[in-house]
């Protein structure tokens, strides 16, 4: 998988995705094609029951919507993981 903004790591059945994109973690197009892609992975896994949605640095952006009103993410109603979104501890 070729991520340029996003880390993923996992350990005990909890996979955490990490947005990293310096300096205030803003988002594109391509944020938004790998997100897709690293969810879908994820839920191709059998080895992940959770996943968590976090960002490196002091922000954690809003999901945003584009002007045709889609988000990040599709509605995946079948994933069988079930996903956190989180914010780090340095923007609470």
């Amino acid at each position: 998988m070729d991520l340029e903004q996003f880390h993923l790591d996992v350990a005990d059945g909890i996979a955490t995705v990490t947005f990293d994109r310096p300096p205030v973690n803003a988002q594109n197009r391509r944020t938004r094609e790998e997100l897709i892609t690293v969810f879908d992975a994820i839920s191709d896994r059998d080895d992940i029951r959770v996943a968590i949605l976090t960002a490196a640095g002091n922000t954690f952006p809003p999901a945003p919507t584009s002007r045709s009103g889609s988000t990040w993410c599709t509605n995946r109603a079948t994933m069988p993981v079930t996903i956190a979104w989180c914010a780090s501890s340095s923007t609470r």
